[in-house]
């Protein structure tokens, strides 16, 4: 947590030092787990405690808090992890075999760090959805997929990966659709979470013509 804040307050932002103590954001001294933890200088601690007690002021609220501990650390973070580039797109490869499990439907994922000085790791989760309807993910070993594993991407690193969707999706016309979900993790071991981006698998009767795009 002090590295994620470079020895900042995280109320009032001012450089601490030495002078700096974590704070238990809900109060129990025996949550340790650090989203529960904000480093604050000595004045902001007395502060944030006194409002509790007090008829006068606004106290501070626990979403309100970890909000303003989030902007700091982004503040003294967000240049450790680069742009990563992620998509789904039409497989490349191994386009002729119709009982090639890869090809239902063809699909490749791929997922880059654009930058070219700091390492990170990401967790992907894959959520899947056969006519609106969520449907089993993969089942696959490693789990890829679920954000059990995390990728190592070395800057300028590009990994490729063919997702073996369930049988059911390609026996359906129905429209189907897989919802991405990527956290980076920095090397500091603080996690950025991505927006989630959502793609549609186009189906056509003419199997060249079919192919992927993003959902806005």
């Amino acid at each position: 947590m002090l590295l994620w804040c470079d020895r900042h307050c995280c109320l009032c932002g001012i450089q601490c030092g030495g002078n700096i103590e974590i704070h238990h954001v809900d109060g129990k001294h025996s949550n340790n787990n650090p989203d529960n933890g904000m480093p604050v200088c000595f004045n902001c601690h007395g502060t944030i405690t006194a409002y509790g007690k007090s008829s006068k002021g606004s106290r501070f609220s626990v979403k309100e808090l970890k909000e303003r501990r989030n902007q700091i650390y982004d503040k003294y973070t967000s240049h450790l992890v680069s742009p990563i580039l992620f998509e789904i797109t039409r497989d490349p490869f191994n386009t002729k075999n119709p009982k090639n499990m890869l090809n239902l439907p063809k699909a490749s994922f791929k997922i880059t760090n654009t930058g070219n000085a700091f390492p990170v790791r990401a967790e992907v989760i894959f959520t899947l959805y056969l006519h609106n309807r969520k449907i089993k993910a993969f089942n696959s070993k490693p789990d890829y997929y679920n954000g059990q594993t995390r990728w190592r991407l070395n800057p300028g690193i590009t990994h490729m990966v063919y997702p073996p969707f369930p049988q059911k999706v390609a026996n359906s016309k129905k429209e189907f659709k897989i919802k991405v979900e990527v956290t980076a993790i920095d090397i500091y071991e603080r996690p950025h979470k991505l927006l989630p981006l959502e793609f549609k698998y186009a189906r056509d009767p003419n199997k060249d013509l079919e192919h992927w795009f993003l959902e806005p």
